[in-house]
């Protein structure tokens, strides 16, 4: 296989590895904000429990953070290697993710399209 073959299946599998990150994040947070705004509780309320709520989704960093500081001379080939490879690839990566985002684009249009025709 060809360097380039093997540098498309490597994005491939990043962008779906993302992909199911997004979604995997996304999901609970949507539904936290979807809560939050039915509950009908007050502006001030709503506001603190927003606050609240994204104190609770930044806990993570924290032991993430620790851990990263603490195990530096460990992580830090591992970050550089990733950071190399990111900036060999970002262009490539945020082009396909441009083209994927204009692909569901016109797929939604062409859906609608076809629906509000029938």
């Amino acid at each position: 296989m060809s360097d380039a073959g093997r540098g498309a299946r490597g994005l491939v599998r990043l962008a779906l590895a993302a992909t199911a990150l997004e979604l995997a994040t996304m999901v609970p947070c949507l539904a936290a904000v979807a809560l939050i705004a039915g509950a009908g509780l007050t502006w001030p309320v709503t506001g603190a429990a927003l606050a609240g709520y994204c104190l609770v989704m930044l806990v993570p960093a924290v032991p993430a953070a620790t851990v990263r500081i603490a195990a530096r001379e460990r992580v830090e080939p591992v970050l550089r290697r990733v950071d190399g490879w990111l900036t060999r690839n970002g262009a490539k990566a945020a082009g396909w993710t441009v083209g994927g985002i204009g692909i569901g684009v016109t797929l939604n249009a062409v859906i609608n399209l076809a629906v509000g025709a029938a």
